[in-house]
């Protein structure tokens, strides 16, 4: 009797094992594309701002709130 019951235990953990395991590579790949995602996203804005000449009207008008080089780019990044 004793044995039924370790085997009909066994049998249930495997089962949750393979159900973890495919939540596992789900996850995983879903992390992977998010990943690429927020890469390619932030590379694309950070060309953005370089050749469109955004960054320079950011700092212009970043400078003309204070002199302080520190809060300049606190606003800055604000803006960003």
């Amino acid at each position: 009797m004793d044995t039924a019951k370790e085997l009909n235990i066994n049998i249930e953990e495997n089962k949750s094992g393979t159900k973890k395991s495919v939540d596992a590579k789900k996850y995983s790949k879903t992390h992977q594309i998010l990943s690429l995602t927020e890469t390619i996203i932030f590379f694309s804005t950070l060309l953005i701002l370089i050749f469109t000449g955004l960054s320079k009207k950011i700092e212009s008008i970043s400078s003309g709130y204070s002199s302080n080089k520190y809060i300049i780019l606190l606003i800055f990044l604000g803006i960003i």
